[in-house]
């Protein structure tokens, strides 16, 4: 399999937001073998489909994430928090300003990660950036 680089054309569907995969040098699928006029004719990729380079179709790809997934804080309860907090090992936990905050230590999609937020008897989960420090997630929870 060839390595895919910056440049690598990649097939993006806005329809998904997603890349559907790589093209060869031939213009074929790396799996599969298909061509993007094959995808197409078979509904595997829609109408709107795009050749794209690797780096322009992540960052579309990307964004497409942010709006379906980056949705402010979101309300849950503390059970849920505790359970987030034991089902794996936290990343980036935190106390401070009255608020305790952690991530999970796996990604939700690609940049994206999921957090969880208490402050006082309040807890959230707000999916964001991963880099996203603990004073922005209490910032996003209190607007």
């Amino acid at each position: 399999m060839a390595t895919i680089i910056d440049t690598t054309p990649a097939v993006w569907d806005p329809a998904t937001g997603r890349v559907y995969t790589f093209l060869t040098d031939a213009g074929r699928s790396f799996w599969g073998g298909e061509t993007f006029e094959e995808m197409q004719d078979r509904g595997a990729i829609s109408p709107a489909a795009l050749v794209l380079p690797w780096l322009e179709a992540e960052r579309l790809s990307n964004e497409a994430d942010r709006a379906r997934y980056c949705t402010g804080a979101n309300p849950i309860t503390a059970e849920r928090f505790e359970e987030m907090l034991n089902c794996l090992p936290p990343e980036r936990w935190h106390h401070g300003a009255g608020a305790e905050s952690f991530r999970l230590s796996e990604r939700l999609t690609g940049p994206i990660a999921s957090f969880f937020l208490r402050i006082g008897t309040d807890y959230w989960q707000i999916n964001e950036d991963q880099s996203t420090t603990h004073g922005e997630l209490v910032r996003i929870a209190t607007a």
